[in-house]
């Protein structure tokens, strides 16, 4: 994989915002997935794609709560997925707000999604990716 860009495409301070270029994978079924990369176990691969330097996201191979990927003609094919159809929903309790009476999270993963996601592109490099 060749990439020549930064990792935060623009970042606005005073509106507490950041573009971040999406990546195209696909999920278990074959299906695209879009994703960010936020961090990298290789110094090279981390300052040349402008993420964060983590040489101790190795450590989380093999870790129950690390989902491994593969990649396959530049195509990163992730083991779980996320199904993003169920609506979010929160009703304020009553008479006090907390605890909610209705707590929907929206968004739920499968059984074998975890995060991180570690990409292990070769023994030296893991990647942190992140299914959005």
């Amino acid at each position: 994989m060749r990439h020549s860009f930064a990792l935060a495409v623009d970042f606005t301070y005073r509106k507490a915002s950041v573009t971040l270029p999406l990546f195209r994978g696909l999920d278990s079924s074959g299906e695209s997935v879009y994703y960010i990369l936020t961090d990298a176990s290789d110094f090279a691969f981390a300052h040349a794609l402008g993420i964060n330097y983590a040489p101790k996201l190795r450590k989380a191979a093999g870790s129950p709560g690390a989902q491994t990927a593969t990649i396959k003609d530049g195509l990163i094919t992730f083991k779980g997925k996320v199904d993003f159809s169920p609506v979010y929903k929160v009703v304020p309790g009553s008479p006090d707000p907390f605890p909610p009476t209705v707590a929907d999270p929206g968004a739920a993963r499968c059984y074998n999604f975890g995060s991180p996601v570690l990409v292990f592109a070769e023994p030296a490099h893991t990647w942190h990716a992140r299914l959005g």
